[in-house]
């Protein structure tokens, strides 16, 4: 799903009336497969039940980071968990630096308090993007109070108010403590503009690959709410998450996915739902759709780092 193709979802639209996102949040969660996330956290699944629920939606790697840069860059950059910004710095095209040249305004809110792996926060590795806007949680809730969020927030709970090193109980107390003021402001009220994707990382399994859209992270919870929101669309996954570039490109490819499952009196059969599909359907990954290059390669030096 690309979030840059959701910020201008309604001018990609084939000539059909489709909503606009003007403030669309991501809020990442840890290390919890479908199964055993969905119908245990009960204020999650309050949203599931309201909003949407992508049944079919893959992580794409083991361990976290390279989940994190599928989703801020469309590939897996590494899976060396140990890699920090200052060993593993990242020049190429990516989520905020394509919302940069849109002209969107965008912003980096961790919650640094706590325990913070900054393998968890991967805006933190860019080296081409405005460093200012690399913000923290509690400038979050006060943009939140302020109605001043930018068209994009990316937001880092702690390892514990994540998941990663508690449980399922104490992250779905943080999302209706801190995530549910902004489901109830004016951004998802009727007439509002908000987007916001609760999604994990991936699921509790091991291992790793470096092949993009293998989905070997495990099937994971993504929870998609929207004052705009209608069950249905096409399926998603990790890899479909980021597509910024289709988007930024004016690919109808990009525009088409994203804006599918917003699509109203429409009738498609898809993955947004309450409850599970009658049949399985092909996954989408964290960002096997988003290719920098024709042909669809990994853009990587021989260490790895973005070429």
């Amino acid at each position: 799903m690309s979030i840059l193709g959701l910020l201008i979802c309604t001018s990609q639209a084939r000539g059909q009336t489709l909503p606009k996102f003007g403030h669309v949040a991501v809020v990442l969660l840890e290390n919890t497969g479908f199964g055993s996330s969905v119908g245990s956290m009960p204020y999650l699944d309050s949203l599931v039940a309201k909003y949407g629920l992508a049944t079919n939606y893959y992580a794409d790697t083991h361990p976290s980071i390279g989940n994190y840069f599928t989703l801020t860059t469309g590939q897996i950059l590494t899976n060396d968990d140990s890699a920090t910004p200052s060993s593993f710095p990242i020049s190429q095209a990516n989520i905020a630096s394509l919302l940069q040249a849109a002209g969107k305004t965008w912003k980096d809110y961790p919650e640094t308090s706590g325990t913070y792996y900054v393998r968890h926060d991967p805006l933190q590795y860019m080296t081409n993007i405005n460093k200012a806007n690399l913000s923290n949680f509690t400038q979050f809730k006060t943009d939140l109070a302020n109605h001043a969020l930018p068209n994009f927030s990316w937001i880092t709970p702690n390892a514990c108010d994540s998941a990663h090193d508690c449980d399922l109980s104490t992250a779905d107390s943080w999302l209706q403590t801190n995530i549910d003021p902004l489901v109830k402001s004016t951004y998802f009220q009727p007439g509002g503009d908000g987007l916001l994707i609760i999604v994990f990382d991936e699921n509790g399994g091991s291992g790793g690959t470096n092949s993009t859209g293998t989905t070997a992270g495990g099937q994971v919870e993504c929870v998609i709410v929207s004052p705009n929101y209608r069950f249905g669309g096409l399926p998603v996954d990790h890899p479909a998450l980021p597509r910024e570039r289709a988007a930024a490109d004016g690919a109808r490819t990009g525009a088409d996915v994203v804006c599918g499952f917003f699509r109203q009196r429409q009738q498609h059969v898809g993955v947004l739902r309450r409850r599970h599909p009658a049949g399985r359907r092909k996954p989408v990954a964290h960002g096997s759709a988003l290719r920098e290059r024709a042909g669809g390669r990994d853009q990587r030096g021989s260490n790895g780092h973005a070429a």
